[in-house]
């Protein structure tokens, strides 16, 4: 009977035999087999099977949230994961190796992790790098009548080499079987097939290059020992990891390392892998994600040393850090709770928590480092746990009875900056998305994170060109951005162009900020740049140009609100509410002799300009220039006879704005002499507002003088009446008269109370007279006819006259400047000045 020789690949190295015996295929049955290598990483056999059920049948998703992360102090928030199932399956990561960069294995290097027994070894270097080394047999079996007896073998050693990736939702597998040894029978002739499976998870999708590996005799294997594929999961939908956005399109798969022989089948071992489909990271990447992500950061020699510094305080000595305090812990150190990244950009709760991340901490430097953080431009704010994390300064805010706390500290400028590029480089090299763990390790010197060869420059816009009053607030509305570093660290500075006078400065809100403004101390034309600096690339700018206008001093503060409402009273306090904290105010009495000083205080947005003020007394003498001196135009004059003096100021800048003020004083002489008239004139209608039909020859009566030369106060009465109307007023008694002014050239103008016919409370009166050189009376008269002017008003509305309040007035478009006040001609009566003897 012929025997059946049956060839099985087992994983057992032996030594080789001194001389091996080839024979005729026809008697032997080869059967490839595999060492017990189960599922390698990723998922234990259990948890495969409740993860693939789950992502096949799950209900709709739980929403993560950071309650999870609070009450699961040392939960790992990613795939599920356990130990490899198996029992010649060692899995181990080769800590040697730099674990942040996609730094692929070489032959030789995975080599070194030979099991050189019946064994799996798998190794992961980094996110990108996949090392299995498999030790096996091809047996060969002689088999007579039912019975077979092993008769010889090949052992054999398995090599394969996993290829993660970025940009490309792809994983590269090679393998390469060598180091035959030939022990007793063996037959050259027989076949061997070998390639690599993609196993999906729920409904992933993987696509195979080679789904059907490679088949060929073992004298080729021998020769050339090579095979390998490509998985391609583009169009994968996301998977409910419990964890991740949708918008990532996180999916698992598990690759299946897979031999056979013709007359019996030989074995698989699996591995699992992520891919995702994120556009803030790679747009794309598949990865080994059954190993802890680090970013390294050197005490020394990484340019960096400030923000290392910080962060080990942190871990170490987290107590006396700030805010700090007894019990406080800050995660993120190895082998305690880790990092969960945020990115702000995912969705509003991610934004507005990446922004409180940021102004906690900047508060907390406010608070504990004031001066650094005021007056040092070269120290800025580190926190750590890093602003784009989800354990961030804000945590504490969310979950106040927490340990886990942070820190803030004020630290060397351009070392944080190129922390946080390298930071942010790191998330896109090492493909950290949106909520996965990672943590930070310090090490006490070296290159540290490093950064990306392919780091691009940041993308840096000013805005557009902008313009806006000086002292005023701004908006400035710049941008800039970088894939590799979220927290971008920006500046913006000011250079003058044109127009600009010595000593004109400009200060930024926060000129660390993109969106920021610009306050100028005079006008001009300046040029704002928005610099970006990665910590990797050179600097780079943008700039806009900044035009800023002169604004006009003003006198006694911001002008007042525009008057719409009809209320007399309202429009008297309006009018009366810009004059603010001027000084005199409208009709100030004054005796003649004594001083008058003006209480000018203006404001000038423009802190560098200088002004000149010009104040006109209207009284004859010239126009007094000077120089504005502590923001006013104060300045003091005495007048040497009786009247009523319009007094304008005018304060003009260096930039000819200009404001101009002005108030109305009353000045009286004792010894000019009193007045006495009567008569009528003739009102029209309209001029009586309680009666505007009201008509006719309106009647008036003044007597007023100074008894001695020390009184401050006429005596006299005045009365006034329309006939047929109820336009009744008399002063009552000789206290009604307030004031009396005789000016030297035959004027007259008197201000009192008293009462109105039919009417509550109190009126005040202003009566002017002019005495008529044609009336005869000399010396001191007005040329042309006697005349008289009569105004009334309700004194509720204000203490002296204006065109809002008046209730009376029979010349109404006239000033009430005595010089201006254009009494109307007589009908009949006389007015009369008595002058001293």
């Amino acid at each position: 009977m012929a025997a059946l020789f049956v060839v099985v690949l087992a994983f057992t190295f032996g030594p080789p035999a001194a001389q091996a015996e080839t024979t005729d295929a026809a008697t032997l049955v080869g059967r490839m087999e595999l060492p017990d290598g189960g599922t390698l990483g990723g998922f234990d056999q259990s948890l495969q099977d409740v993860a693939k059920n789950a992502l096949e049948h799950s209900p709709a998703p739980t929403k993560w949230s950071l309650s999870e992360s609070a009450n699961a102090p040392t939960a790992r928030l990613r795939a599920p994961e356990g130990t490899a199932s198996g029992g010649d399956v060692t899995i181990m990561t080769d800590t040697s190796a730099a674990a942040d960069t996609r730094d692929l294995y070489t032959w030789e290097e995975c080599e070194q992790h030979d099991p050189h027994a019946q064994r799996v070894n798998a190794v992961l270097k980094n996110h990108y790098a996949l090392c299995i080394v498999a030790r096996g047999r091809y047996t060969f079996e002689e088999c007579v009548e039912g019975r077979c007896t092993v008769v010889g073998w090949y052992a054999w050693r398995l090599t394969v080499l996993g290829e993660g990736t970025r940009g490309t939702q792809t994983m590269y597998l090679t393998g390469r079987f060598d180091q035959w040894v030939p022990v007793n029978k063996v037959n050259p002739g027989g076949t061997l097939s070998a390639g690599f499976d993609c196993l999906n998870l729920g409904n992933s999708v993987c696509r195979s290059d080679h789904p059907s590996g490679r088949t060929d005799t073992l004298i080729d294997w021998m020769l050339n020992g090579y095979f390998g594929d490509t998985f391609d999961t583009t169009g994968s939908p996301a998977a409910d990891d419990r964890i991740h956005y949708a918008a990532d399109k996180v999916n698992y798969h598990e690759l299946s390392i897979w031999t056979d022989s013709p007359d019996m089948p030989g074995g698989s071992f699996q591995y699992a892998f992520r891919c995702d489909a994120a556009e803030y990271v790679n747009g794309g990447a598949c990865i080994y994600h059954d190993i802890d992500a680090k970013i390294r950061y050197p005490l020394t020699g990484g340019g960096v040393d400030d923000v290392a510094a910080h962060i080990k305080k942190a871990q170490d000595d987290p107590e006396h850090t700030y805010p700090g305090g007894v019990g406080t812990v800050i995660p993120g150190k190895p082998g305690d709770k880790p990092l969960t990244r945020l990115y702000p950009k995912m969705d509003d709760e991610s934004g507005k928590y990446y922004e409180q991340n940021n102004t906690i901490a900047k508060d907390t430097c406010f608070r504990y480092e004031p001066i650094e953080y005021a007056l040092d431009p070269t120290k800025q704010c580190d926190e750590y746990p890093f602003r784009s994390t989800w354990e961030g300064a804000n945590f504490t805010r969310w979950y106040p009875n927490a340990a886990w706390k942070y820190s803030a500290k004020m630290v060397n400028g351009k070392q944080n900056g190129l922390a946080g590029s390298q930071l942010g480089g790191w998330y896109k090299r090492d493909n950290i998305l949106a909520k996965d763990k990672f943590w930070v390790e310090i090490t006490d010197s070296g290159g540290g994170a490093g950064t990306d060869p392919d780091d691009t420059p940041p993308q840096v816009d000013a805005g557009p060109d902008v313009q806006g009053p000086e002292g005023s607030a701004i908006a400035l509305r710049g941008s800039a951005s970088d894939r590799e570093n979220q927290a971008l660290p920006v500046r913006w500075s000011y250079r003058a162009v044109s127009g600009v006078d010595p000593g004109a400065t400009c200060t930024f809100a926060d000129s660390a900020q993109e969106v920021t403004t610009i306050t100028c101390n005079d006008d001009g034309v300046f040029e704002v740049t928005l610099t970006a600096d990665d910590g990797v690339n050179a600097p780079v700018s943008d700039s806009a140009t900044l035009t800023v206008t002169n604004v006009a001093p003003q006198f006694g503060g911001p002008r007042p609100q525009a008057v719409t409402t009809s209320s007399a009273a309202t429009k008297v306090a309006a009018a009366t509410a810009a004059e603010g904290d001027l000084a005199p105010p409208p009709w100030t009495l004054y005796r003649v002799g004594t001083a008058v000083t003006l209480s000018t205080p203006f404001d000038d947005p423009g802190s560098n300009d200088t002004q000149q003020c010009v104040v006109d007394w209207d009284d004859g003498t010239p126009p007094q220039a000077y120089a504005a001196h502590d923001r006013t135009c104060d300045a003091t004059h005495t007048y040497r006879r009786a009247g009523m003096f319009t007094i304008t100021l005018t304060n003009t800048d260096d930039d000819t704005g200009a404001d101009t003020w002005t108030t109305m004083v009353v000045v009286y002489d004792p010894d000019a002499g009193g007045a006495n008239a009567d008569g009528a004139f003739t009102s029209v209608a309209g001029l009586w507002t309680t009666d505007p039909t009201a008509a006719g020859e309106q009647w008036w009566h003044l007597t007023a003088r100074y008894h001695k030369p020390n009184d401050t106060k006429p005596v006299g009465a005045a009365r006034a009446w329309l006939p047929g109307t109820n336009l009744r007023f008399d002063t009552r008694n000789d206290t009604g008269v307030d004031w009396l002014v005789v000016t030297p050239d035959g004027k007259i103008a008197s201000k009192g109370h008293g009462t109105l016919a039919g009417r509550s409370g109190e009126y005040g009166y202003v009566y002017y007279g002019y005495d008529g050189c044609a009336n005869g009376q000399t010396p001191g008269c007005v040329p042309g006819p006697d005349r008289f002017r009569t105004v009334l008003w309700p004194l509720s509305q204000g203490t002296y006259p204006t065109p809002a309040n008046v209730t009376y007035d029979n010349r109404p478009s006239a000033g009430y400047d005595v010089d201006v006040a254009t009494p109307q001609q007589l009908t009949s009566g006389i007015v009369t000045i008595h002058r001293p003897s």
